[in-house]
């Protein structure tokens, strides 16, 4: 039986990569494990490749709370760690509120156009 490829929302493969821009979905998050997991993940894609830049999926996120946005600023820390940055696709109105009270709509940038 063959195995899909998991998808991002707008139905990109997760974690593909165009040209030095890495796109990765990101799914709801259930727990501190899976922040972890996400870190993990995104690192391991960042070293594998050239990517200069993270493009992350949020579209996923449509109740976003204190927690989601520890979570993106979490792996905003493991890509700049890595001297990579991080924008935000398809943020729902809320998240992009949240990011801004947070003070942190400038480190996470939206990108509402496609890449």
């Amino acid at each position: 039986m063959a195995m899909e490829k998991p998808t991002t929302a707008s139905g990109r493969e997760r974690g593909s990569v165009r040209g030095r821009v890495l796109v990765v979905g990101v799914p709801a998050p259930d727990g501190p494990h899976a922040v972890h997991a996400l870190c993990g993940t995104l690192r391991d894609r960042l070293l594998a490749s050239d990517a200069e830049v993270a493009v992350l999926d949020v579209a996923a996120l449509v109740d976003p709370d204190a927690a989601t946005v520890e979570a993106l600023a979490r792996v905003l820390l493991t890509a700049r760690r890595l001297g990579r940055t991080v924008r935000l696709r398809q943020p729902s109105p809320r998240l992009t509120e949240l990011l801004h009270l947070f003070g942190l709509d400038d480190v996470l940038p939206t990108d509402s156009a496609p890449t």
